[in-house]
């Protein structure tokens, strides 16, 4: 059932206040967000919101809240962006750039493998299931790097880790910097 709700010959905070006394069990929705920042402009306008007193004010937003159906937070925002701007306009705006939230199959397959091997745990847990592995090839890759860099024989250097050839290396240069 739609009704039509004409409210707009409230022009008093005396009817305002008659009509939020009168109308308690009854909830208001507005299901467009451009109708309801149409209604609060009209509302303030209609009442000289800036001239009014601060229970006044109140009063007409707490009205205001109760036949949009937005909360107390959104209606103050809202009329103060009227009373700066002169006009409500929605600053709502989606992400310039999403995150992609695709994935491949190869992807899929995996986190169905690994849900398969859990026994079907909740989030959170093959979450933190997943960091730990994570974490466990994050180590054994800087391990391998270390002994890479370290300790792996060179057959170009005479089969001597790096770490000791450059130690080498920078004894000699110093040898031959005293010498000159």
């Amino acid at each position: 059932m739609i009704l039509r709700l004409d409210i707009e010959r409230l022009r008093t905070i005396d009817e305002l206040r008659d009509f939020m006394a009168g109308s308690e069990p009854v909830d208001f929705h507005l299901t467009e967000r451009r109708g309801a920042y149409d209604f609060v402009r009209r509302t303030v306008v209609r009442l000289g919101y800036s001239a009014l007193t601060k229970a006044h004010k109140g009063g007409v937003r707490r009205f205001v809240a109760k036949v949009t159906g937005l909360s107390r937070a959104q209606t103050t925002r809202l009329i103060a962006q009227y009373h700066k701007t002169g006009r409500i306009e929605d600053r709502r705006r989606g992400a310039t750039r999403p995150f992609e939230r695709r994935y491949r199959a190869a992807d899929i397959a995996l986190l169905a493998e690994v849900d398969e091997t859990l026994g079907g745990l909740c989030g959170p847990a093959t979450r933190r299931v997943m960091r730990r592995q994570y974490e466990a090839v994050e180590f054994a890759t800087l391990h391998w790097v270390h002994w890479y860099n370290h300790r792996r024989l060179f057959e170009s250097l005479g089969y001597v880790p790096p770490a000791e050839f450059e130690a080498h290396y920078d004894h000699q240069l110093r040898e031959s910097a005293m010498a000159a």
